[in-house]
């Protein structure tokens, strides 16, 4: 059985020179999906929290970089109103819910721009700044600044809450 050639008269000089086009053509067609897939879902922002108890600070990072550092006031240990631990728990978090209007009625107080992270018993909303732990084990901010956290931070964002050195 004789074997053809597909081009006969291709020299190997003259396949090489297509498979390097062939290459070519590959490498921009990807470089143009990627340019598209820019376009349309933007670049990819990881945003997260975290919330330092000892400092009773929060922080607010974009792909690792700090934005902003906002005063909070966490959960008091013995807390005036009943005497119990209110502490704010450690760990790894995530916003699971928002609620500008949220009304807490077993406390029976507001909690407005709030970002729920566990359950619906720990959120992060508006509420007094007094400068020491003083919740009962919500993470307060300032109004302006909980619009700002509200605004910023999607459903899902990592929060981790942690007991630093001061």
């Amino acid at each position: 059985m004789i074997k053809r050639q597909k081009y006969p008269d291709m020299k190997p000089s003259d396949r090489t020179f297509f498979a390097v086009v062939g290459i070519m053509t590959v490498i921009l067609a990807i470089i143009i999906i990627l340019l598209i897939a820019r376009q349309v879902f933007g670049n990819v922002v990881t945003k997260t929290v975290t919330i330092d108890l000892s400092m009773q600070n929060l922080s607010c990072f974009e792909n690792g970089k700090r934005i902003d550092l906002f005063k909070i006031s966490s959960g008091n240990k013995h807390h005036p109103d009943d005497g119990e631990d209110h502490s704010t728990p450690k760990g790894v978090f995530y916003i699971h819910d928002k609620k500008i209007d949220e009304y807490s009625g077993e406390l029976k107080c507001p909690l407005p721009y709030c970002c729920w992270i566990i359950e619906y018993n720990i959120g992060i909303h508006a509420g007094y700044l007094p400068g020491y732990p003083a919740s009962h084990g919500c993470i307060r901010l300032d109004l302006e600044n909980a619009v700002k956290l509200y605004s910023w931070a999607p459903i899902g964002t990592k929060v981790t809450i942690y007991q630093g050195g001061k």
